[in-house]
């Protein structure tokens, strides 16, 4: 299991690594139903996807110094002030290289048997570091964190080279408007075997 570089080519529904195609963790949550936003009308669907992007533009450009350097629209700037306090309040730190931090398993690594149109999985995992000396893997979100978010950090770290599954906690944080946000509790280490069955039907749905 490696990450990936730069001269890697993504679309909404897979990543071409090293001229092999890997499924991305957020198409297998869509295609098993774990994320839906037909509750969103369509009409503002284009807003709260441009917003979530420009989010995490902020949020990337403030911990790794840069921010200064550019200008946000009123209604992302709201969301830098929660951002600050979870920093704060829990000195959150990225390793090295944990910022938007893309990964990738093939289905060998998985465990799995290889063919069919994909090579394994990849996706870009928001923040990897430590809080309190602890290695944690973090999924950013505005607003609020969806209970698919327990998967979706599951399958990230099914993809991350160098640790096991249950070294490294996981959560999912909701940056609010307000200047507030919020934090699930640690998602277990059980979501592996979930995650590895959303997988599996994936893979068969695609047969």
């Amino acid at each position: 299991m490696t990450t990936t570089t730069n001269e890697d080519s993504v679309n909404s529904n897979t990543y071409t690594i090293g001229g092999k195609k890997f499924v991305r963790v957020t198409s297998i949550l869509k295609a098993q139903g774990l994320v839906d936003f037909s509750g969103i009308p369509e009409r503002d669907r284009d807003f709260y996807l441009a917003r979530g992007t420009e989010n995490h533009r902020l949020w990337q450009n403030v911990e790794e110094g840069t921010a200064d350097g550019f200008t946000y629209d009123t209604r992302v700037e709201a969301y830098r002030a929660g951002h600050a306090r979870f920093l704060h309040e829990t000195g959150f730190k990225a390793l090295p290289g944990g910022i938007e931090m893309r990964v990738k398993a093939t289905w060998e690594d998985l465990g799995l048997p290889g063919g069919g149109d994909f090579a394994g999985i990849a996706g870009t995992l928001d923040r990897l570091g430590t809080i309190q000396n602890r290695v944690v893997l973090i999924d950013y979100k505005t607003s609020s964190v969806r209970d698919s978010t327990a998967l979706q950090t599951a399958l990230y770290l099914l993809c991350l080279p160098g640790y096991k599954f249950g070294e490294i906690e996981r959560y999912g944080v909701g940056f609010r408007n307000n200047g507030t946000y919020s934090m699930s509790p640690r998602y277990p280490i059980s979501d592996y075997h979930e995650s590895m069955n959303h997988i599996e039907k994936y893979r068969k749905g695609k047969k």
